[in-house]
């Protein structure tokens, strides 16, 4: 016992490790510490419940109300230029490829049984999600029929819909099409059979899609309802049928989209700025995407204003902008209407679903890398800072603080209304969807990179919640932006050689798994043989792609000096290349026949060197797989409502379609694309590229 005594006064009077009290080269840490102190994620969480007074939907009266919301919590945060910009929206015309949506709000959506027998089915004043977006007024008693999935014709042979309601599990959208603009129900009682068996009262939020007929008419209404509903309204039909009541009151009309701007300006102001953004619409669900993001960066706001008008930190060199607006519009939208802006703004930080329970809501936080077509020095400063916090606020025995007490981390971010949880996280490469795809592609290329919490079981239902946040986490990401924001907005010669450390550090090791993967694909034990080109390929890319991020960095540079600096820094990991080369020869020596190594080449094609270009018809990037963003647009171009089916690309999903496009430019060939999105996402065939290439250039994308 006195042995286990003098241990713990040891440990609780020996000062810490001085590097371990450091928060990361790339950040002064008092400053860091002072974001530590002042953020609060209790506070982003009272943001969060009072936007879900309003409805979740743009445009709508609840986003105008959500806007003005934000505007006004700008303005008591002592930020600047906070205004609000509108952007026409009709449900008709386009921005580039994104089809505009009118403005809707729900009245009243009650779904009851006909007769005395049972209770409420579904109360849009309850909880919003119940009644589908898009729904129109409606009063009726009607039967209601069991129609399977409903995504078929074949659902709805010798039954007669008519003037009924459908029951159906299957996607609203086609649901929709056929059993009210083909066999013309009156509606749809939609329910939900993802995770039924374990969620079974989860209810979704959905909207009708396309939200006009193929003649132009005006949708039927929708009811959105559980799994174990929609099962007992099943086995009530089969036992003898059911007859419901529907009253629904909705509204219609043309609108614009908000978005709500505000800046901490910086003692530079003519220099590119930072901008901070988080997604407005939740959609009628229990709020937790994108409320969390909201609340996260109105409190963020207020801390990095805070801390500059009490002199605790110096006010940055470049200006700080804080940005919200509706997902996949508001940034679009501001860069089609005002081109010349995106020179205007240095790198983007697109703050989703951020504050998730990471026990409660069963996710992590994840930063979503910059995609190989846009390689950028902005992936890496957001990393160091989630390592960074991490390092503060995980369990382990080497932090120096085994047996002491009061705390289980050796830096804690803790909000004093949050949990004392573990931080976890994950680095990813590019993934979507949300609005930094939007504008990283290559057509508008602003840097960007997305901080979200995933997977979420409870996403677009009720459950997504306020009970589901947590402020801890809250407080975390806000830690992790304000600092990447920081860094960004005081870059100069002084601080580039260590962003430069830290960009190669992290480069290298990411250039050791690529090996590793190129020498895998090699293997014949994996039964996935590929020609060595592509595998050389694969460490091509990652070097190229690696030297471009690290050069990006010389938008920091002021002096000549510098540059050379950086210049030099690059060559240097250029300069592996070739060894990595040899190791990756030297083991396909090894490892294969040397026949299979020199005949297994890769296949020429007479269309591999053809160069496409973008033309100015579209910017922005086009999503074959969502209507509003994309599909709708290329359905009106080629008047094919089915105009993917044939396309063999399509099949490797959105994102291989979305890097394809990417990486033209005017003087890439079909063969050097193809060789760029594969070692990215795997390969496909030149053949296939050029199909998809075609299609695009049938509707005026791009030009060869």
């Amino acid at each position: 016992m006195r042995c286990l005594i003098a241990l713990t006064t040891l440990f609780a009077l020996t000062p810490p490790d001085p590097a371990l009290s450091q928060s990361s080269p790339l950040i002064d840490d008092a400053i860091f510490q002072s974001l530590i102190d002042e953020t609060s994620g209790e506070a982003g969480l009272r943001h969060f419940d009072s936007l879900l007074n309003y409805s979740g939907w743009s445009p709508s009266l609840g986003a105008d109300q959500t806007a003005v919301y934000i505007f006004n919590a700008s303005l008591n945060s002592k930020l600047t230029h906070v205004y609000i910009d509108r952007f026409p929206s009709d449900g008709e015309s386009f921005f580039g490829a994104f089809r505009t949506e009118p403005w809707w709000e729900g009245g009243e959506g009650l779904l009851t049984f006909s007769t005395q027998r049972g209770d409420t089915l579904a109360d849009f004043n309850q909880y919003r999600g119940h009644l589908a977006r898009f729904s129109t007024s409606a009063h009726l008693t009607t039967q209601l029929l069991d129609v399977g999935s409903g995504m078929a014709s074949s659902d709805y042979d010798d039954k007669d819909v008519r003037g009924k309601l459908v029951l159906a599990s299957g996607s609203l959208g086609q649901v929709h099409q056929l059993a009210v603009w083909k066999y013309g129900a009156a509606g749809v009682v939609n329910y939900r059979i993802r995770d039924g068996d374990q969620y079974p009262h989860l209810v979704s939020s959905l909207q009708i899609e396309p939200w006009t007929g193929p003649d132009g008419e005006r949708p039927g209404f929708a009811f959105s309802v559980s799994y174990e509903l929609g099962i007992r309204l099943r086995k009530m039909i089969d036992d003898g049928g059911v007859e419901l009541t529907v009253h629904v009151e909705a509204e219609t009309k043309p609108g614009s989209y908000p978005m709500v701007h505000a800046k901490i300006e910086g003692a530079r102001p003519e220099l590119p700025e930072i901008w901070i953004q988080a997604h407005t619409n939740y959609r009628n669900t229990g709020g937790g995407n994108n409320l969390t993001g909201v609340g996260a960066t109105l409190d963020l706001a207020r801390t990095i204003a805070s801390l500059v008008a009490s002199g605790k930190i110096e006010r940055p060199m470049r200006s700080i902008r804080f940005v919200w607006g509706p997902e996949h519009t508001a940034l679009p939208y501001f860069f089609h209407q005002y081109p010349d802006s995106v020179a205007s703004v240095l790198a983007i930080l697109n703050l989703d679903m951020v504050g998730d329970h990471q026990v409660a809501s069963e996710s992590i936080l994840r930063l979503y890398r910059a995609p190989y077509s846009n390689p950028s020095f902005l992936s890496d400063i957001v990393e160091e800072m989630f390592e960074t916090v991490a390092a503060g606020n995980t369990i382990s025995l080497l932090n120096g603080r085994l047996l002491n007490f009061g705390s289980r981390f050796k830096r804690p971010i803790v909000d004093p209304e949050g949990s004392d949880d573990p931080f976890y996280y994950k680095i990813e490469r590019f993934w979507g969807p949300s609005d930094h795809e939007d504008i990283t592609e290559s057509s508008v290329g602003i840097p960007a990179v997305m901080l979200n919490t995933w997977p979420d079981p409870f996403i677009g239902t009720q459950e997504d919640s306020r009970e589901r946040a947590d402020a801890t986490q809250m407080k975390r990401a806000e830690v992790i932006a304000g600092a990447a924001a920081l860094i960004l907005a005081n870059a100069n010669d002084d601080a580039l050689p260590d962003l430069v450390q830290n960009a190669r550090a992290r480069a290298r090791v990411r250039i050791a798994n690529e090996n590793r993967r190129a020498a895998s694909i090699l293997d014949p034990g994996t039964k996935r043989l590929q020609p060595y080109k592509e595998s050389e390929n694969i460490i091509l890319r990652a070097f190229e792609s690696e030297s471009k991020a690290l050069r990006a960095l010389s938008v920091f540079a002021e002096s000549e000096k510098a540059r050379d600096y950086l210049r030099a820094s690059a060559r240097r990991l250029e300069s592996d290349q070739i060894d990595a080369q040899r190791e990756l020869l030297s083991y396909a020596s090894a490892s294969l026949d040397s026949t299979i190594l020199l005949t297994r080449g890769s296949q020429g094609s007479s269309s591999g060197d053809l160069v496409p270009e973008r033309t100015t018809v579209v910017r922005g990037p086009i999503n074959f797989f969502r209507g509003q963003y994309g599909r709708d647009w290329m359905i009106a171009q080629t008047g094919n409502p089915t105009f993917r089916k044939s396309l063999r690309l399509a099949g490797r999903g959105h994102y291989y379609l979305y890097e394809t496009l990417n990486f033209v430019d005017g003087r890439r060939t079909l063969s050097e694309i193809r060789d760029l999105v594969g070692a990215e996402y795997g390969y496909a065939s030149v053949e296939d590229i050029e199909q998809y290439f075609r299609l695009l250039e049938d509707v005026g994308v791009i030009r060869f």
